[in-house]
């Protein structure tokens, strides 16, 4: 496998009630194509402050980002947002679907973002964000607005939503945590199942044990810093 991103020697320092806190600490981490990574430990660890920095959401304090062996933590902020909409899925715990627009268009919506000039092939992106809710069982669910939806079909709706730019890496943070038990498995199970097959990289981060010891590797945090993987 090759290496698709790397995090070199990242640090991430807050300033907070006049004294600096370190969210995370040299941190070293690779990922490859097509693997799994699930990043664990308590809350305030520093799992999501990583994500966020291996999405270009955040940026480090001290250290590099770097996707197939080249610096992208430097890049501009125009730059990174059009990196991340061309290489980088993100699933949040949170969901983060607009309200105002049904599930069809939650999905096909970062195609659009991303190249605005898209618009004229909105046919094509339609067909394939309708593709992608077929698989994960919502075909018959495509006009349904987010209040409409339960909280396991707007997980899924996201996750549709992350593949449809075809990225090459995918962030997972907490994407089971508001879910029940059911529901976090089904929703695992497409997560895992759909990144299979369109060949992504998963980086999760997560509290569940079940759902952690299902990658390549696991990487434990503590107080910003790797202490196992």
């Amino acid at each position: 496998m090759n290496e698709i991103l790397r995090a070199d020697n990242v640090s991430k320092k807050f300033s907070m009630g006049g004294k600096t806190v370190d969210a995370l600490s040299r941190v070293n981490l690779s990922v490859f194509s097509g693997q799994y990574v699930s990043i664990v430990g308590p809350s305030g660890a520093g799992k999501s402050t990583l994500l966020y920095l291996l999405g270009l959401i955040d940026s480090a304090s001290e250290g590099q980002i770097l996707f197939k062996g080249k610096v992208i933590s430097d890049l501009s902020p125009r730059r990174k947002a059009r990196f991340r909409g061309d290489h980088i899925g993100f699933v949040f715990q949170s969901f983060y679907l607009l309200p105002e627009l049904n599930c069809l268009q939650n999905v096909a919506i970062p195609s659009f973002i991303q190249d605005p000039k898209k618009f004229w092939k909105r046919k094509e992106i339609y067909k394939k964000a309708r593709i992608m809710l077929h698989k994960v069982g919502l075909g018959d669910r495509l006009i349904h607005k987010p209040a409409e939806m339960s909280g396991g079909e707007m997980q899924r709706v996201a996750i549709c939503r992350s593949l449809m730019n075809g990225p090459s890496i995918i962030l997972a943070d907490e994407p089971t945590g508001n879910l029940d038990s059911k529901n976090s498995e089904v929703v695992a199970d497409l997560l895992f199942s759909l990144c299979r097959e369109e060949g992504k990289a998963l980086v999760l981060a997560t509290h569940n044990e079940n759902l952690a010891r299902r990658a390549d590797k696991i990487v434990k945090l503590i107080d910003g810093k790797i202490v196992g993987s």
